[in-house]
């Protein structure tokens, strides 16, 4: 007789890695971890995304005096409205 394992879901893993779950939960999180390989990847692979993505917004994050420039002419334009375009056969 096989045994169904239940995994975290995404908002629970999500939650544990940010620091985000009551101490309980969080020790219940851990317990999980520590006997599924799934969840465990899942955890990691998650905590690696999140990490290269904040290093990533760091990295490539325009200057003050450039945002201030590139809001301002958004405000300035026009907007622009979308065309719906039929196609017949």
């Amino acid at each position: 007789m096989t045994q169904t394992i239940e995994h975290l879901n995404l908002e629970t893993l999500n939650a544990f890695i940010d620091d985000e779950l009551p101490t309980s939960e969080q020790e219940g999180v851990q317990q999980h971890l520590a006997g599924c390989h799934q969840c465990t990847l899942r955890v990691l692979s998650a905590t690696q995304l999140k990490a290269a993505t904040a290093r990533a917004g760091h990295r490539f994050a325009p200057p003050a005096d450039a945002l201030a420039r590139l809001t301002a002419q958004l405000h300035r334009e026009p907007r622009k409205t979308a065309r719906i375009y039929s196609i017949r056969p």
